[in-house]
């Protein structure tokens, strides 16, 4: 039911772009796109963004092949652009697991830059110890 919701929403929204991330919503959200795309004839992209993988050392050797098998397919038949992190990402999916073209491939690291001092410490417009540490989240 979920695959059938994300192949009607492109057909509602009309985008140019459909940015997916995550395994298995990148998976369905890919095959959405595509089948958007050559249903509607629009040039529509698809850009796939890996901020982690699953490839080694978290399921079994069979099952871990098996996902980089569909993501080698995914990547070659329903992504225009892959999105890494950093040049080390880049360096797992591209070169170690073969995902995609260089062509494909683009490095994106986060836009936070903790080399300069963002101004007043935090933990003083907190009134926290300068002790205590501080946990935030962005997004």
């Amino acid at each position: 039911i979920v695959l059938y919701k994300l192949i009607l929403l492109p057909h509602q929204l009309q985008p140019d772009i459909v940015h997916t991330h995550k395994a298995k919503a990148g998976a369905l959200g890919r095959v959405a796109a595509y089948l958007y795309r050559i249903s509607s004839k629009k040039i529509c992209r698809i850009v796939h963004v890996y901020h982690g993988h699953v490839f080694h050392s978290y399921y079994n050797y069979w099952k871990s092949n098996l996902f980089i098998l569909i993501e080698r397919l995914l990547a070659k038949l329903l992504t225009d652009v892959i999105i890494t992190i950093s040049q080390q990402q880049r360096f797992e999916i591209f070169n170690k697991f073969s995902i995609g073209t260089v062509q494909q491939h683009r490095v994106i690291p986060y836009g936070l830059d903790f080399s300069t001092s963002p101004g007043p410490s935090l933990h003083n417009i907190l009134g926290i110890n300068s002790d205590e540490p501080i946990v935030g989240l962005i997004g």
